[in-house]
């Protein structure tokens, strides 16, 4: 769980990615013709393109609140957070969530290995 404010229950974000997409991908708030984000059982729904970017309309829910982080791919299988839990080598899983200033943050899916090359790359954000 990510965030700041902790005085309530934290929102519940689900994050859709292509099947068997790897890399990194950015939401970015506040763009006028980007994506309305909406509540689907209680969870924001965010649909990640094959592009890895996502232009949201209106302030992103995740940036400066508390929230809980679940992902799928598009066929419906759930990926596991990586930065919770001891994973085997060859295992996707979600990592990140830095956000900047600007109102874009910051995620990769991948194994640990490709986790760990990109942030030593040489422009992880």
């Amino acid at each position: 769980m990510y965030g700041l404010n902790r005085m309530s229950q934290p929102k519940q974000i689900k994050f859709i990615v292509p099947s068997g997409f790897t890399g990194r991908f950015i939401i970015r708030e506040n763009i006028p013709n980007g994506t309305e984000i909406h509540r689907v059982g209680g969870k924001y729904v965010f649909m990640i393109p094959p592009s890895g970017q996502l232009d949201v309309r209106g302030e992103d829910p995740i940036i400066g609140d508390w929230h809980q982080e679940t992902i799928v791919d598009s066929a419906g299988r759930s990926l596991p957070l990586g930065d919770a839990t001891v994973l085997p080598p060859h295992t996707r899983a979600l990592y990140g969530g830095s956000c900047d200033d600007k109102g874009t943050v910051d995620y990769f899916v991948g194994t640990q290995a490709e986790w760990a090359a990109y942030r030593l790359g040489p422009n992880p954000h």
